[in-house]
């Protein structure tokens, strides 16, 4: 069906609350990160952790002369390519893009005078321009080139400078307070970086400055001097599968990316667009009928959503049925299988979570679900728990699984059996769907029944643990630059783009990895032909998403 944009980085500024479908859940988490608190918020990629960031970002830059509550917006997904030798060099790197984005949007609101003090600090410690610390953290970002090369930080102001500034700044504007919003806030196979991060997050207190990062579950170090309890609230960004509005709010996703394709594009794209609204305003069609399918499949991630439907030339049921399968038994494992390619130390917790999820859990979930009533019961369930007491080395299979987003973490310190204390998980629901002859049938009937309370449980004696052997997996940088070398000369076809991205791509030139970071934004729009500047602009940035969130692991 139609092509739609799933990566915020995607979809312009303007366009953003367009496609916005609040939930409860989402207007909760948006009122945390406007307030005073610290705020970390949780998720899997593709939960929407970044568009609610650019969501709450623009609704304080609507309210900024009532609330006087001044937005920056940072991503650090560049993080992966900083590879300088420099000491402090992502510290560095950090504070370079911070003053510089913390300028920007001051100057926006016209809150630059010249005749400040803080000014020259927040501008870089010699009176130099702006831009300069822009285009500090623009050489550490392409350090990756170079690593061994030096950066000249003597002009970045320190955590100190910085806060200082800002104070000055504030109280000279009538501004509340600055509202920083730090998307990909670190490597998550980095502990330097996630580490240095959090120091600063922690470090940046202040009347006038409030902190908020998105981060992903399972295997986010927060290091030695940070404490959730005490230094931010956490939000794990979850849609709640078992709530009644859930399939309307995931239906209204898709139907507002369709409007927007039907609107904006042309040719194809525009004729799957209108194929898709079409179908959706006929009361009992295909799309009523199968939609729910698709919906409880993703489990509350948009992004498996949109995928599945863009999978789409019709959506009879034997097509959304083949597309669930295929989706959930193969593609949704390709993400997770790639982090023992790139990072091999993890290789075998890898291997392991995989053979666990599809071998053990899932064929013993739908085993329970075939005959609930021999267990005394009607409930159905997707749950399953582990005793606290396993190896370190299960731990962190399972963190692995919930980082890409195939089990999620549900609560810790449930008891079991026998008393035992462990975590609750769920599988993620289209891996299990997907295993039925029926997909459509088995959702039908495990669903209105499903049950928390029902959950298979692995105790620390369980025959799943038995034998298992893991490879030491370390735990210092996970990608030096021999690591990102090997990972910028893989093909394009490793990228999570459309095929149709791709075949664009390698028809231009641009089939490794390192030909679209080498060319840049610019040459590529110029070098890729024959399909109009939005098509264009749309394959530009899909590509140095789908890398830097390929880098990212």
């Amino acid at each position: 069906m139609a092509v739609f944009s799933y990566r915020t980085e995607e979809i312009r500024p303007e366009a953003i609350k367009d496609l916005f479908v609040e939930t409860k859940a989402d207007r909760r988490t948006i009122e945390e990160i406007r307030s005073q608190s610290p705020t970390i918020i949780e998720g899997s990629r593709g939960t929407g952790k970044s568009f609610l960031l650019k969501i709450a970002e623009k609704e304080m830059n609507e309210r900024y002369d009532v609330d006087r509550i001044l937005p920056v917006y940072l991503s650090f997904k560049e993080s992966s390519l900083v590879q300088s030798q420099e000491k402090n060099r992502f510290l560095y790197w950090m504070m370079a893009k911070l003053c510089a984005q913390t300028t920007r949007a001051m100057r926006a609101k016209g809150l630059l005078e010249p005749s400040l003090a803080s000014l020259t600090l927040m501008r870089g410690r010699r009176k130099v321009q702006a831009a300069d610390l822009s285009e500090i953290a623009e050489k550490f970002e392409e350090s990756w080139r170079n690593p061994s090369g030096h950066i000249d930080t003597s002009s970045i102001p320190d955590i100190d400078d910085y806060v200082q500034a800002v104070e000055e700044i504030c109280e000279f504007g009538g501004v509340e307070r600055i509202c920083l919003l730090f998307d990909e806030a670190a490597h998550v196979f980095r502990l330097e970086q996630q580490h240095a991060f959090f120091s600063l997050f922690r470090d940046l207190r202040s009347p006038r400055i409030t902190c908020n990062a998105a981060v992903y579950p399972g295997i986010t170090s927060y290091g030695p001097s940070f404490e959730m309890a005490h230094d931010a609230t956490l939000i794990r960004l979850e849609r709640n599968i078992l709530d009644p509005e859930y399939v309307n709010s995931m239906r209204e996703m898709v139907i507002k990316q369709a409007e927007r394709k039907a609107k904006n594009s042309s040719g194809d794209d525009k004729d799957k667009a209108e194929k898709l609204l079409r179908q959706s305003e006929r009361p009992a069609g295909n799309f009523e009928k199968n939609f729910p399918l698709l919906a409880y499949s993703a489990h509350g991630n948009p992004r498996h959503l949109l995928k599945t439907v863009n999978s789409l030339n019709d959506l009879k049921q034997t097509d959304v049925e083949n597309v669930i399968k295929e989706y959930y038994r193969q593609d949704i494992w390709k993400e997770h299988s790639a982090l023992g390619e790139k990072f091999t130390s993890y290789k075998s917790v890898v291997d392991w979570g995989r053979d666990f999820v599809e071998i053990n859990v899932v064929p013993m979930l739908n085993e329970r679900n075939q005959n609930p009533e021999l267990r005394g019961t009607v409930e159905t369930t997707s749950f399953f728990w582990v005793s606290r007491d396993v190896p370190e080395e299960i731990n962190k299979s399972l963190s692995l699984l919930s980082y890409v987003g195939l089990v999620q973490e549900l609560d810790k310190a449930v008891r079991a059996t026998r008393s035992q204390l462990g975590t609750r998980y769920t599988v993620h629901l289209g891996t299990l769907l997907a295993q039925a002859a029926n997909p459509l049938k088995e959702l039908e009937r495990i669903m209105p029944k499903l049950s928390k309370k029902r959950m298979i449980e692995f105790g620390p004696k369980h025959s799943v643990f038995e034998k298992v052997a893991f490879k030491k997996v370390v735990s210092e940088d996970m990608l030096s630059a021999t690591v990102v070398r090997q990972q910028l000369n893989r093909s394009v076809d490793v990228l999570d783009l459309s095929d149709w991205q791709k075949k664009t791509l390698k028809g231009n030139g641009y089939g490794i990895v390192e030909n679209i970071l080498q060319a840049g934004e610019e040459a590529l729009r110029s070098n890729i032909r024959g399909i109009g500047e939005v098509r264009s602009r749309q394959i530009v940035n899909a590509a140095k998403s789908a890398i830097l969130e390929y880098l990212l692991g």
